[in-house]
């Protein structure tokens, strides 16, 4: 579980104005960023984060956020760890 201040905004690593998401992790990112898109859902794009952190040692890690038809936004990460 990840908390961020009230005052944090940015967008990549978590969505504005959702107060709480739940996350799954996948052994196949982009892959499941396609299966979900291909469904029509609201996607984000992939946020690798070695590029946002500019950090090489975080590669491997990304996300996408995806808006459900219950309303709420989920993530989904991959973790090579």
């Amino acid at each position: 579980m990840e908390v961020y201040d009230r005052a944090f905004d940015n967008d990549q690593v978590a969505p504005s104005g959702v107060p709480l998401f739940v996350a799954f992790i996948v052994d196949d990112l982009e892959g499941a960023h396609r299966e979900l898109e291909s469904t029509g859902v609201e996607v984000s794009d992939i946020v690798w984060a070695a590029k946002v952190f500019d950090n090489p040692g975080l590669e491997g890690l990304g996300s996408f956020f995806f808006h459900a038809p219950d309303g709420n936004v989920y993530v989904i990460e991959s973790d090579p760890r």
